[in-house]
């Protein structure tokens, strides 16, 4: 204030500067006196002065809107008109709060409940050689505790065979927890790791296990998602095949192709203002 110099009202602003260098270099001797070396690469950087000419500016305006908010000063406009600017600042703010770079955001795509279907193959590890790969089918149920964490609850029906000597049949529950790495974009990796027991299709040869995985999922749309992942289950028992030899348990493989149906979710995740 010009009269009493008190501080009506402070903004702050803050932008990103974008740097991005991409290089590969090649060392190679040719003979033992001569070395060939190539280097390639580009940079592009985004100019200081023009970040921060836009942080500035971007300042200045975000001070006028609260100081007519305020009522610190008037607008010469109708008050429709200021209202549609005030509107259109605050959803432009609201959007900037959701921004990452390259057009990203954060913004929940998937809902908070999904149903998985997939099907692949399944390669045994056991005490028999040749192991060859047998069909699988999953069904799941994923509820998400986070945006990039949910619990996973699936049933597996699936084969064991080794080439002449093994082709069973088997079933297992499994609970996994898995983290997305990025659980805002459309693409994104996938880890996941938990429990589970299995049994034959006589509902016997029970064996309780471990597993753990990794995968990659992209959204189709936000309700439908297209994955492929591969799976380690450790197994405590050397029975699977139906023989005992050696000091280790048997394990096995599974890879699958599928897709998961999210409940439509429209929320926003809460930012700070």
């Amino acid at each position: 204030s010009t009269s009493n110099g008190k501080i009506l009202n402070t903004v702050y602003v803050s932008k990103t500067i974008l740097s991005q260098s991409v290089d590969a270099n090649l060392f190679k001797y040719v003979n033992i006196r001569r070395l060939l070396e190539v280097e390639t690469g580009f940079t592009r950087n985004e100019p200081i002065q023009l970040a921060v000419t836009e942080a500035i500016e971007k300042a200045v305006e975000g001070l006028i809107v609260d100081g007519i908010k305020d009522n610190l000063w008037e607008v010469d406009a109708t008050n429709i008109q200021v209202k549609n600017f005030l509107d259109s600042y605050t959803q432009e703010k609201d959007e900037a709060d959701l921004a990452l770079l390259y057009g990203r955001d954060r913004n929940v795509k998937r809902g908070k409940v999904g149903l998985e279907a997939t099907g692949g193959v399944t390669y045994m590890a056991g005490d028999y050689p040749n192991p060859v790969a047998k069909p699988m089918l999953r069904g799941a149920v994923k509820y998400f505790l986070k945006p990039n964490l949910n619990l996973s609850a699936s049933s597996n029906v699936f084969r064991l065979g080794n080439k002449e000597k093994l082709d069973v049949g088997y079933a297992s529950l499994d609970l996994n927890l898995e983290y997305l790495l990025l659980p805002y974009d459309v693409f994104t990796p996938y880890f996941f790791g938990g429990f589970g027991t299995s049994f034959n299709s006589a509902f016997e040869n029970y064996s309780n296990k471990i597993q753990y995985g990794a995968g990659l999922e992209y959204l189709i749309t936000n309700d439908f998602g297209f994955k492929i992942y591969g799976e380690h289950n450790l197994n405590f028992s050397d029975n699977i095949d139906y023989i005992v030899s050696g000091k280790r348990d048997d394990y096995y493989w599974r890879f699958g192709v599928g897709v998961t149906y999210y409940f439509p979710y429209k929320s926003k995740i809460k930012t700070k203002k």
